[in-house]
């Protein structure tokens, strides 16, 4: 194969920056695409010469997986949350959702009774999907191990709020990086959390006699979206190449190991009740930065998710069909990692698996309050640049919607470091 680039006349990078300067029209490289991101605390350039980036042979497939352990396809499966009520009307939900473009469904089992979780899942082909029940009681959690018995699939996941036991081939601890996300952190923050957490769990399972191998097939991270496109595609690649460092140190017999089974969710930070309809343009972009960077599962939330009037039916298909048309008519699953050798993208994601990972260490040293003090600065001053309007965020503190609209956010959720935060909700700009 020839090699194109010999086609073309290099230019050194004095050139380029000339070049690049008289495109711009004024401004100086350095005052137009560098920049000091306050809240993720981090200095970036938004290009790279050929001769400052950083050199990898790396392909898909291939360790440290930072391109991700996918080397045919783009595939992930598409995550609908079954909502609450009635036993009956659940069943109705699932269903329902599944035949309107869902290939995996969440269920959040409540205080439902082991028969009425029977109910909730009747006529549902659990060969054909991935389906994710959370437990809160020892009799649930037997129920979802004996119907993944009973249907001889290892395409169900169950995790549980109480000591539960590992069940090989099925995946029972969840590492949800949502809680840092949603509570307003950043993306090294959420990085050091899925690091310290997973870790945590993989080593107290190797230490109950689980194999390395075994240990981190029981593991799924849950990790949380936001609107820093670029930050976000960097994000879940850095986390991939990180855990499989992490995990090597253990030793596993199989390469897939190393590769973390990923579900990307899209945040509630940034949404709008008063304005709802700009909530599906940010719902796109997150869930195209989650697939460019490469997931597993992908849950985009209806645009009026935890709010007092939600409109699912109608919410949760847009949400749907927002994964659907990304997936089936503009072909992202077709191509694996199609960011990568992006240079800009590649020195991003160097610069947060640097940062992510000092993090980590420190959070293995002094403990996860170090974590949550680091994210209460950075709410502090997310919250002082929106209020500022030094960021911009439409419909919220610029633009808003002058038409009153009754529905209004559910109380603030309470997470692991500290309440969630939605910006529409919590800012005193917001709300003038």
């Amino acid at each position: 194969m020839n090699n194109i680039f010999s086609e073309f006349q290099p230019t050194n990078e004095t050139e380029w920056k000339d070049a690049l300067k008289q495109a711009l029209k004024g401004p100086s490289v350095e005052e137009a695409l560098h920049y000091n991101d306050p809240i993720e605390a981090i200095h970036y350039k938004a290009y790279t010469h050929p001769t400052n980036a950083k050199s990898t042979e790396e392909t898909p497939g291939q360790m440290p997986y930072t391109r991700g352990g996918k080397f045919s396809s783009n595939h992930f499966e598409i995550v609908n949350i079954v909502p609450s009520g009635k036993v009956s009307q659940r069943n109705k939900s699932a269903l329902d959702l599944l035949m309107k473009g869902a290939t995996s469904i969440r269920i959040d089992l409540e205080n439902h009774t082991p028969e009425e979780c029977a109910e909730i899942i009747k006529g549902i082909g659990f060969e054909f999907i991935i389906t994710t029940f959370i437990c809160y009681t020892t009799e649930q959690f037997i129920w979802v191990t004996s119907l993944r018995n009973e249907k001889n699939t290892g395409r169900i996941h169950a995790f549980a709020t109480e000591e539960i036991t590992a069940v090989d081939g099925m995946r029972t601890r969840l590492i949800d990086g949502t809680q840092v996300t949603n509570a307003g952190g950043n993306c090294k923050q959420e990085l050091a959390y899925l690091l310290h957490e997973g870790h945590t769990q993989l080593f107290e399972l190797i230490s109950k006699g689980k194999s390395a191998d075994d240990a981190a097939a029981q593991l799924k991270f849950r990790i949380g979206i936001g609107s820093n496109y670029f930050f976000q595609i960097a994000k879940i690649r850095a986390f991939r190449h990180l855990w499989s460092t992490l995990v090597a140190e253990y030793k596993p017999t199989h390469s897939c190991s190393h590769i973390p089974f990923i579900e990307a969710e899209t945040s509630t930070l940034n949404k709008s009740v008063k304005d709802p309809y700009t909530n599906l343009l940010r719902l796109t972009t997150e869930a195209l930065s989650a697939i460019i960077a490469g997931i597993d599962e992908l849950t985009v939330l209806p645009y009026d998710w935890g709010t007092q009037q939600p409109h699912l039916e109608k919410s949760q298909r847009l949400s749907t069909n927002i994964s659907l048309i990304l997936k089936e008519e503009s072909y992202l699953e077709k191509v694996v990692d199609p960011g990568g050798g992006a240079y800009a993208l590649e020195a991003l994601t160097s610069e947060l698996e640097d940062e992510g990972w000092k993090l980590f260490q420190q959070v293995e040293q002094k403990g996860i309050a170090l974590l949550q003090t680091e994210i209460s600065k950075t709410v502090a001053i997310r919250k002082a640049q929106f209020e500022s309007g030094k960021t911009t965020l439409i419909g919220i503190n610029k633009f808003s919607n002058p038409e009153k609209v009754e529905n209004e956010w559910l109380a603030p959720k309470k997470l692991i470091f500290g309440q969630e935060l939605i910006l529409e909700r919590d800012l005193t700009a917001a709300k003038a």
